[in-house]
């Protein structure tokens, strides 16, 4: 499902935003502030959901999920703006 508004301060790139807000500082999204950790993830959110596929079933968690638990430098290490396979 798309949806029909955007809010025209969000950059394309969560590059751009980082290049705009220091690390303490906080983005107003109507009446409510968002810490940049937040306001980075709805730009990437409204970036990739036109690109990736719905997901629309559950799946058991991988076998080795437990092993990436916690650790550091996920994001920058395994995202792609490339769609998986699917099933």
């Amino acid at each position: 499902m798309r949806f029909g508004w955007r809010i025209k301060w969000l950059p394309r790139s969560v590059a751009t935003l980082q290049g705009r807000m220091s690390s303490k500082s906080a983005k107003m999204v109507g009446k409510i502030r968002l810490p940049l950790a937040t306001a980075i993830f709805g730009v990437l959110n409204a970036e990739m959901s036109a690109l990736w596929p719905n997901i629309t079933e559950k799946k058991d968690p991988l076998p080795d999920a437990a092993a990436f638990d916690g650790t550091p430098g996920k994001f920058e290490a395994y995202f792609s703006k490339l769609p998986g396979a699917g099933s």
